[in-house]
């Protein structure tokens, strides 16, 4: 079986970044080097290359949820062997490279604080809806929505838009504060795992595998907690897991916004001083003092969650 025949069978969603801050120009490079170096740059970077097909395509398509209460959701599927094995919330997101802070009360914004939020990127759109056109946000805020959508959610890249989920996702980088992303997260890869109805609740046929980096990582985890080896056929392909790397970016179009943006300083605190995206980045914002600057949720702790340092790569 060829790679293109692989690639019929996996979705572009659920895409692995592949980010190199030296091929983007101030200041888009230095949200970049914020997304290498972030809480959410294991669950859009981590992935394991050595997943045969079948094992994930088993996974995937035998998927089915176990309800218990709200706080014990799970989801069921079967390995190759005809096992069944359980995926819980905390386990899923521990296997991605996410570690909810403890003790915090985590929260999703509401209508009023989104609104806040998306004049303060100086967004171009109508505020408020379930869809938010990209090509309206600056490129800084662009790039970051497009990555998150296309690594953490079953969407490809060829939305014009991003959801409102993507946007909460988006106002927790934004402000710092302990918004509940895991959740989202852990909702979304349910929501494109399991077996969807139309209209006249006929299930829908799945032609392809969503979520294929995610679904990689679980059945992975689960042979190595038993402790075998993943078993293989011969010249069995490999699960094919697509690549983020970059969005178009037109300087014509960034005309509107007034020059460059400037982010809120607790994302770049967290960064080397002496990176030289991260000086590139404050030598342009010194230089252009009426450059539009982020405005401060009052009533917000600028905090982001600190996070265990974890390997990228599935070990």
């Amino acid at each position: 079986m060829g790679e293109d025949e692989i690639n019929v069978q996996t979705s572009k969603g659920n895409a692995c970044a592949v980010l190199d801050a030296d091929k983007f120009i101030p200041p888009y490079s230095i949200i970049v080097e914020y997304l290498n170096h972030c809480f959410l740059t294991p669950a859009i970077t981590r992935r394991t290359d050595k997943m045969p097909l079948t094992h994930v395509h088993y996974a995937y398509m035998s998927a089915t949820e176990v309800t218990e209460d709200d706080e014990n959701l799970q989801m069921a599927y079967q390995l190759v062997d005809d096992s069944w094995k359980f995926l819980h919330k905390d386990d899923f997101l521990k296997i991605i490279g996410l570690t909810p802070p403890e003790n915090a009360t985590l929260y999703r914004p509401d209508d009023s604080l989104i609104h806040r939020f998306l004049s303060n990127v100086y967004y171009q759109g109508a505020k408020s809806g379930a869809e938010f056109k990209k090509k309206l946000f600056p490129a800084v805020w662009e790039l970051l929505g497009t990555c998150i959508s296309r690594c953490l959610t079953g969407r490809t890249g060829t939305a014009d838009f991003l959801s409102r989920e993507i946007i909460d996702i988006m106002f927790g980088v934004y402000t710092g504060t302990n918004v509940d992303v895991y959740s989202i997260i852990w909702n979304n890869f349910r929501q494109h795992s399991l077996p969807q109805t139309d209209k006249e609740g006929i299930e829908i046929e799945r032609t392809e595998i969503k979520m294929a980096r995610f679904w990689a990582l679980v059945v992975d985890a689960k042979y190595k907690e038993l402790g075998i080896d993943i078993p293989r056929i011969e010249k069995e392909p490999l699960v094919y897991i697509s690549q983020f790397k970059s969005i178009v970016i037109k300087a014509e179009e960034q005309e509107r916004f007034g020059g460059p943006i400037s982010l809120p300083p607790h994302m770049t605190a967290g960064l080397d001083a002496n990176s030289k995206h991260v000086i590139a980045y404050k030598d342009l914002i010194a230089a252009g003092s009426d450059l539009p600057r982020p405005i401060p949720f009052s009533g917000f702790l600028y905090q982001v969650a600190k996070q265990k340092k974890v390997s990228l790569l599935a070990s």
